[in-house]
């Protein structure tokens, strides 16, 4: 016959053995504890950014695990809905006053009026209504200046929170980048290179007609 097999550990029934495995007990509800806690970190942390959520008897790391991630998320999620003008669904557009008329005397930002490029004597006038960190305004700016070898123009800026340009911010407040050619209603919003070409073609051969839909937020009175 085969002999015994010897336990590879020591013997269960002598004091070595016994503590050997009261030792190994140990270390194995430990790391249950360990697997069920991170288990419920991972389970309960969608819920995190939710304000309503439940703070019932849970053990005070993962309490303290969860209001840590709750702040995390509250704070991120108020930096990304930062808007530098107000949001109809956020407040009252009529109770926002126009910025250097606030009674401070300051303002956020710098002034970007003034000329972006200047063009031929006799080339159409582009006028760019904008303000200070406008990403949707550098696109259209980006736009105009890859047709201008093309279709000559000059291009100017009007920040819509000088004070001078009060109308215009009440006017363009919601709409920026909005764009006039010779005086006249061209583009809002965005600006593809085919309408560019389009407009500034009319406005070479005299003949350019103003666009229809031209935003004017001043004409609405918001209440609540």
């Amino acid at each position: 016959p085969l002999p015994p097999l010897l336990p590879s550990g020591p013997d269960p029934h002598s004091p070595r053995g016994a503590m050997a495995g009261g030792t190994q007990h140990r270390v194995n509800v430990s790391t249950r504890r360990r697997n069920t806690t991170t288990l419920l970190l991972l389970f309960l942390l969608p819920f995190a950014c939710s304000k309503s959520m439940p703070m019932r008897a849970t053990s005070g790391s993962l309490r303290a695990s969860l209001m840590r991630s709750r702040s995390a998320s509250v704070a991120f999620q108020r930096k990304r809905s930062f808007r530098p003008f107000p949001s109809t669904s956020r407040c009252n557009p009529s109770t926002y006053r126009f910025p250097p008329s606030s009674g401070s005397g300051t303002r956020s930002f710098a002034s970007v009026s003034g000329p972006v490029y200047d063009g031929p004597q006799g080339a159409p006038k582009v006028t760019l209504f904008t303000k200070e960190e406008c990403t949707l305004c550098d696109r259209v700016v980006a736009t105009l200046k890859q047709v201008h070898e093309k279709y000559p123009h000059s291009l100017d800026a009007v920040d819509i929170t000088d004070t001078e340009n009060e109308d215009w911010y009440n006017r363009y407040k919601f709409d920026i980048p909005v764009l006039h050619i010779e005086g006249q209603y061209f583009a809002k919003h965005t600006l593809s290179r085919e309408e560019a070409e389009q407009g500034l073609s009319e406005a070479l051969g005299g003949n350019f007609q103003p666009r229809e839909g031209e935003p004017d937020s001043s004409k609405y009175d918001f209440k609540e």
